[in-house]
């Protein structure tokens, strides 16, 4: 009997503190997303969150935005209209609208930088227009969002960089902050290609193909359904278990770049594989590749991490460099891929 009282009062102590804490839960605003946009001198910002609204079951998540000079005065704005204390711990994502990223993110980036809430890991993505627009749009959750950065391990089209790799890229002397950008469309978010950064603005995105050939050398990717050409005709080819190396090094003032990509390949239309298929594979993954590193380095952008590496392969050569950029677009790259069939 008392160990049966024992075990009656840790089962009621257990529900009175889930009770306890579901009340809380209830009267805090969960964040599952986050945009943030800016326009004539102001940010808005808009949140997704989880909705523990009795009365409106149906409806998994709602939307509320702000307006203010600074990031931490537009969120304010959205605790005053909603008045539930924000708890963004569950955040999965932040989009940067157009607008901001044409401006500069590096202001309301400092935000999550110095707020013990925000996770570093949580991806950061740049939308095509106001990320308000996308973040209304009806039937989106965050989910949507997240199934778009998952994809990129089979499109190879989604780039996706955690917070605290963004804002270290947008400060680093050589390598250039990037990210996955989201566009919409027939009303539903997709991906839209690979932004480019000088420093904290956006200067440049690349194409779906481009994309592709960027996540191939970075080694973020496989490939699901890439279509080639067989015999006069188009067939799909998988690429698994991709691996990329990258020496660097420099050479009389001539930055020299060695780019091997190696995986598994295979064909969706042919039970019988052969080296045919195979070297047709390597033909188009150098192209994507050599495609990609070309568009990157004209611009004098390194999103390849070639200056992080160089610095730790040959610092004293690093030293000497004056201007990084400038060495980056008279590069000469060379790529090579083998795959296994």
């Amino acid at each position: 009997m008392k160990k049966f009282l024992v075990l009656l009062a840790a089962v009621l102590s257990v529900c009175f503190m889930q009770g306890c804490n579901s009340k809380q839960l209830n009267e805090r605003m969960v964040i599952q997303g986050i945009g943030i946009d800016y326009s004539d001198n102001r940010y808005s910002v808009t949140v997704m969150y989880m909705n523990t609204d009795a009365a409106n079951p149906d409806i998994a998540y709602k939307t509320v935005a702000g307006k203010g000079k600074t990031v931490t005065e537009a969120v304010a704005t959205i605790v005053t209209k909603n008045g539930m204390d924000p708890l963004y711990s569950h955040n999965s994502f932040i989009l940067l609208g157009n607008g901001l990223c044409k401006q500069g993110v590096e202001e309301a980036m400092e935000f999550f930088a110095g707020f013990y809430q925000c996770r570093p890991s949580v991806n950061v993505l740049a939308a095509d227009r106001q990320a308000n627009k996308i973040m209304t749009l009806k039937g989106i959750t965050p989910h949507t969002i997240s199934n778009i950065v998952n994809s990129k391990h089979t499109t190879g089209r989604t780039l996706a960089v955690p917070v605290y790799e963004f804002l270290s890229d947008i400060i680093n002397d050589t390598t250039t902050a990037c990210t996955g950008v989201i566009t919409v469309e027939n009303n539903v978010p997709c991906s839209g290609g690979i932004a480019l950064f000088k420093h904290d603005r956006m200067y440049k995105v690349l194409d779906k193909e481009q994309s592709m050939g960027v996540m191939l050398v970075r080694g973020d990717t496989d490939i699901d359904a890439e279509v080639i050409s067989l015999t006069g005709k188009n067939k799909s080819f998988t690429l698994s278990q991709e691996k990329t190396e990258i020496t660097v090094k420099i050479s009389r003032g001539v930055l020299y770049c060695d780019i091997s990509i190696k995986g598994e390949a295979s064909v969706y239309e042919y039970t019988n594989q052969n080296k045919e298929q195979a070297k047709s594979i390597e033909k188009r993954i150098n192209e994507l590749a050599e495609k990609a590193v070309r568009v990157c380095a004209d611009s004098g952008a390194d999103v390849f991490n070639l200056g992080k590496r160089l610095r730790q392969s040959d610092y004293s050569a690093y030293r000497t460099i004056d201007s990084w950029a400038e060495l980056v677009k008279k590069g000469v790259y060379t790529v090579k891929s083998r795959v296994n069939i």
